[in-house]
């Protein structure tokens, strides 16, 4: 721990973190928490933030629910949902804490949320630990364990067990995670399928919709999804390399 705001700053200057906001990953935070219900979602990156959305929508019409908390890792997911909800009050979003008990404890101590949600495979054992000691509901949604993850799991089974048995609820997104995690101790699973299959279409996006339509009939495409650095510079320099045969070739950048 006493070494993590080094290691942040270095982050910093790299540009993996965000210049104006990485302390809030040593849960230095500027905003309060309000009255009323909270509930937290936790997502790592923006494949998981946008699979969120829907929820998300659902819970801002929720009268009981005053605020929503949203937490994420990444540079590019804090970018995305910051935006996007920048006008709306009853949202905020902070970067997460590193998984260090008094930094954890720090961030509970203000938030105090009512209903925590983890998506995806964002498992922080600190984190959890404190959560479940102060009995805060804790849901794991879009729940999804590789067979790569579960075996490093499988050399840790006890300690494993302890984690996953204090979620109150895991909602699967495929077989064979819920049989993943069956193994490793989680408790009350149910399996309502992939979470980013689920879509939100307001007038806006299908405008948008029709719009990039338009704009990418009858081209090739090639689409990066997932990307890390330096990995869209070559992206870019194979771009290059395919437009001198097919010059209509459309490339998209996912990070």
């Amino acid at each position: 721990f006493p070494f993590a705001p080094i290691y942040l700053y270095f982050r910093k200057l790299r540009k993996k973190e965000d210049s104006a906001r990485y302390k809030e990953k040593l849960s230095k935070i500027n905003t309060p928490r309000g009255e009323g219900f909270l509930i937290w979602l936790h997502m790592a990156s923006v494949g998981e933030a946008m699979s969120t959305l829907p929820l998300i929508e659902n819970f801002i019409q929720e009268e009981k629910i005053k605020k929503i908390l949203l937490t994420s890792i990444t540079f590019s997911s804090g970018k995305i949902l910051e935006k996007r909800y920048e006008k709306n009050s009853k949202i905020v979003h902070q970067f997460l804490p590193l998984d260090v008990p008094v930094l954890t404890n720090k961030f509970l101590e203000h938030w105090k949320p009512n209903l925590s949600i983890f998506i995806d495979s964002e498992i922080w054992p600190n984190l959890i630990t404190q959560v479940s000691k102060r009995k805060i509901p804790l849901l794991l949604l879009n729940a999804r364990i590789t067979e790569k993850t579960f075996k490093r799991w499988k050399l840790l089974m006890n300690f494993a067990k302890k984690i996953f048995e204090k979620f109150d609820l895991c909602i699967v997104s495929n077989k064979e995670s819920e049989n993943f995690l069956k193994i490793l101790g989680a408790k009350n699973i149910k399996n309502y399928g992939n979470l980013k299959y689920s879509n939100i279409k307001t007038d806006l996006s299908k405008k948008l919709d029709s719009i990039f339509v338009k704009k990418i009939e009858n081209r090739k495409i090639w689409c990066a999804a997932s990307t890390h650095s330096p990995e869209e510079i070559l992206c870019a320099k194979s771009h290059i390399k395919i437009k001198k045969d097919f010059n209509e070739i459309l490339t998209i950048i996912i990070p």
